[in-house]
């Protein structure tokens, strides 16, 4: 499997947390990205140095990017766009990672490439690839992805009024520069890959899920929720506490992940 994931920590973290579990099935993992965010991953995951098990299944590819200047922050901005040069500069592993792939190829029956819905620019060139499927992760929610393509679709089908209503406005959330890269994405989207998974589960965005497999409003493809992906800790549980100081919402997620 090869692991394409977006250059932001939100997204490249859900893609690890995949990527190791996978790697329990002993299937063999590569793992694509910057020089800059493997290293980052490689500080943040100290089972991924060159002594641990995971390191014999989950195997880094470290490309370089051109370089490039960043502004500094600006904290009165809602989306943080000092970032999009960093973000463009992703463009680049379109080359890299489809001559990886390609390599890959080679020498294996089936290679299943799974990317980040922003790296759909970076891995369009994988169709070409006879051995090669593509599937979509989606880091966002089903809700989110939901009403994202029902808005671009221009409202297809009628839903729940109440609901649109309590919607918040988007205005302000992205910058003109970032809706560029999105839409980028969007328009080498060309309905090739197998379908898309979710960092979710059915019991929470059942609804939203149903809508996407009902009206079919990514394409004619498939969905599964594969989550919450999150990092699997060793523990005891027969001494695990939840405090109950804590909002019954967080004590939930504390349970979710011991589990």
């Amino acid at each position: 499997m090869v692991m394409v994931p977006f250059v932001a920590h939100g997204h490249l973290n859900q893609l690890v947390h995949l990527s190791r579990l996978i790697s329990t099935y002993k299937i063999p993992v590569h793992f694509v990205t910057t020089t800059t965010h493997i290293r980052q991953v490689r500080s943040r995951f100290q089972d991924f140095s060159s002594h641990s098990a995971a390191s014999n299944l989950i195997h880094f590819h470290e490309f370089r990017t051109p370089p490039f200047t960043s502004p500094q922050p600006n904290p009165s901005n809602r989306f943080p766009a000092h970032l999009q040069p960093a973000i463009d500069s992703s463009l680049h592993l379109r080359r890299p990672v489809t001559e990886l792939i390609r390599s890959l190829s080679s020498t294996t029956k089936r290679v299943v490439v799974v990317h980040d819905s922003l790296m759909l620019y970076v891995v369009q060139n994988v169709k070409s690839i006879p051995n090669a499927v593509t599937y979509i992760f989606d880091p966002v929610s089903a809700f989110d992805t939901f009403w994202g393509a029902w808005e671009r679709r221009s409202r297809p089908f009628p839903v729940d009024p109440g609901m649109l209503k309590r919607l918040p406005s988007s205005d302000g959330c992205f910058s003109p520069e970032f809706i560029d890269f999105v839409n980028l994405q969007i328009i080498a989207q060309d309905g090739s890959h197998v379908g898309e998974l979710f960092d979710s589960s059915r019991v929470i965005e059942g609804e939203y899920l149903e809508y996407l497999e009902r009206e079919q409003i990514n394409g004619k493809k498939k969905f599964w929720a594969i989550g919450p992906l999150i990092n699997h800790v060793d523990v005891d549980k027969s001494t695990f506490k939840v405090s109950n100081n804590r909002h019954k919402c967080l004590q939930w997620l504390d349970m979710l992940s011991q589990l």
